[in-house]
């Protein structure tokens, strides 16, 4: 029997004895209803199995375990629900940050979790509780761009892109600020980023996901062909960042497409 099967099959009998089954319940969540999905993209369980040794063997911190098993369960929750639905996220990620409020990486989470569910007013209050903690922490400010994104404060979020850009000129960061030019109607800054990204050096192409980057800059400026094109790239090199793809609120304006569906359907995601 497998190991995730394991876990399932007795998970029951472990509800009720406290932090370690919160730990039991994420790892499972994660192996038993998740695996399809990372399968569509080719990845090797054989990684998930050393992550699992490792949350749940001994000599870690009782912090670090949990940190692993939690940072990864609300995109594991996300990839198993229907299309339709938006799963409660915060019950795992808010105890995470009870246990360990000093993270700026479970802080994030936290903020993260709210994102995904579409409630950008929490999501944007938890990320900057998290820079109270630490102003230079570039993932807080990138995660609130993405919000003012959706919230429509443009020129918040191109603020705050602008900031990270500068100092991890990476392709997710310019993408990021590509976007918010375009849907600020500034659509040359905008195309002069993309052309810059379609040039990026081939060798660290799929390291830094270049392909799914493109893809949200063509959401962003209304090109729906070019970017499904692109999405299509991302998942041919297995982009790991494609879980989200089901529920980021980045490819709204993709979801009535058929050739979206298929793509997810083709991930294994639920229907």
């Amino acid at each position: 029997m497998a190991d995730e099967d394991k876990d399932v099959k007795n998970l029951e009998s472990r509800r009720g004895h406290g932090e370690e089954i919160h730990r039991c319940d994420a790892l499972t969540v994660i192996s038993q209803e998740c695996f399809p999905a990372l399968d569509g993209i080719g990845f090797d369980r054989s990684l998930w199995h050393v992550a699992r040794h490792r949350a749940l063997g001994h000599g870690e911190s009782e912090f670090l375990k949990f940190r692993m098993d939690t940072r990864g369960s609300p995109r594991q929750v996300l990839r198993s629900h229907p299309a339709n639905e938006i799963p409660d996220l915060t019950p795992e990620t808010t105890l995470a940050h009870e246990l360990d409020p000093l993270s700026l990486v479970i802080g994030n989470a936290l903020g993260g979790a709210f994102y995904f569910a579409r409630q950008y007013d929490q999501a944007i209050e938890k990320y900057r509780e998290t820079l109270e903690m630490d102003q230079s922490f570039y993932r807080a400010h990138a995660a609130i761009a993405e919000v003012c994104l959706q919230k429509g404060l443009l020129e918040e979020a191109i603020a705050e892109f602008q900031w990270v850009a500068e100092r991890y000129p990476n392709p997710t960061s310019l993408a990021g600020l590509a976007r918010g030019l375009a849907m600020a109607g500034r659509r040359g800054e905008a195309l002069e980023i993309l052309d810059q990204l379609t040039k990026w050096d081939e060798h660290s192409w799929r390291q830094n996901d270049v392909s799914r980057n493109l893809a949200t800059i063509y959401v962003a400026l209304g090109e729906e062909d070019s970017a499904l094109q692109w999405l299509e790239k991302a998942y041919e090199e297995s982009s790991s960042n494609l879980v989200y793809l089901k529920v980021d609120p980045q490819f709204d304006t993709l979801r009535a497409e058929p050739r979206f569906h298929d793509l997810l359907r083709r991930m294994n995601f639920p229907q």
